[in-house]
């Protein structure tokens, strides 16, 4: 088998390939085995000294491979967007939790208005909506690090 750092892809030798890089070395069937899982999990192989050397994997979709200094790094658009992906899905996140503080809030202050509201229910109709205060006071700007309100047991 041979391996293209180059276009981190494998060729086999006895096949003839239109476009192939000019960095491809023929390597052996245990290494061939190793660069194939570093690869499939989200690593890169580059040379270090003639070596064969594999990255660690992929820190996550945010991250690409700078082949000059071998390592994983991040842009600054990469940043924002990482920073709008929390956001979004902290706004989702707080959204659901609304909705199930709504419900729970609802058929309780239903009870209440009715007068046929347990104690027990009175109590935790207050609860979840000084739960839901809270919720609603989380700025999902500061997305990932928020701390959510406890819910109510």
């Amino acid at each position: 088998m041979q391996f293209s750092v180059l276009a981190q892809a494998f060729y086999a030798p006895d096949y003839s390939y239109k476009d192939k890089p000019d960095d491809v070395t023929d390597i052996s069937d245990e290494l061939y085995e190793s660069l194939k899982q570093a690869t499939a999990g989200g690593c890169v192989v580059f040379r270090d000294n003639g070596k064969f050397v594999i990255s660690e994997p992929r820190p996550s979709q945010y991250y690409e491979w700078n082949s000059t200094g071998n390592i994983w790094e991040m842009s600054a658009e990469a940043k924002q967007q990482q920073k709008d992906d929390a956001a979004a899905a902290a706004t989702q996140k707080k959204s659901v939790l609304r909705s199930a503080a709504d419900a729970e809030i609802s058929w309780r202050q239903d009870a209440v208005d009715e007068g046929i509201a347990t104690d027990e229910e009175t109590a935790a109709l207050a609860e979840w909506k000084k739960y839901r205060v809270l919720l609603m006071r989380v700025d999902v700007s500061k997305a990932p690090d928020i701390e959510w309100p406890p819910q109510p047991v």
